[in-house]
């Protein structure tokens, strides 16, 4: 299964329960985890200034609050 199929069949509604069976090379048996979904928060970027006024951004997600963030670079500090 793809990283990306996993991960819906891992989203859901909070508080439910989640039978996740992983096969791994070179163990005999599948290892089956029971979880219980919560809310991930994540966080979409990072910035920091480096020496000479350089700005290291780090972006996870490219989504509207990030393009805000960038067009207000100016007043980081």
């Amino acid at each position: 299964m793809s990283s990306d199929k996993a991960i819906n069949f891992l989203r859901g509604e909070v508080g439910k329960s989640v039978k996740l069976t992983v096969v791994r090379s070179g163990v005999a048996n599948p290892i089956v985890f029971n979880i219980v979904r919560e809310k991930i928060e994540s966080g979409t970027m990072s910035c920091e200034m480096l020496d000479n006024g350089i700005a290291h951004i780090s972006l996870r997600y490219l989504i509207i609050r990030a393009q805000v963030v960038l067009k207000n670079i100016d007043k980081l500090s």
